[in-house]
């Protein structure tokens, strides 16, 4: 048995929130995700949920598939585009953020 703290430290889990205003906290902890195109959130989720039934090989061609289905979505073209521009427009020295 590993304790939250413990399995956070050994990078089991991803997050450990606390109890008192726990869904506040997830709501919180997922907007960045919410916010990201809901073709590529299902894809993402059709690949680990499907990936894990199939072999090995088969998984990173279906994860292979369903990225380039999400790379050639209009959406996707419109983000990219939209980093580069960021990316052209800021200083040398500045970091670009989506």
């Amino acid at each position: 048995m590993v304790g939250a703290d413990e399995a956070l430290a050994v990078g089991l889990v991803e997050a450990c929130l606390p109890d008192d205003g726990f869904v506040d906290r997830v709501v919180e902890w997922l907007q960045p995700i919410a916010g990201r195109p809901r073709r590529a959130l299902a894809a993402a989720k059709r690949a680990i949920t499907e990936g894990l039934r199939l072999p090995f090989d088969e998984g990173l061609r279906l994860e292979g598939r369903l990225f380039v289905e999400c790379q050639l979505d209009g959406e996707a073209v419109a983000l990219e585009e939209a980093a580069l521009r960021r990316y052209d427009e800021a200083p040398p020295d500045a970091p670009v953020t989506l």
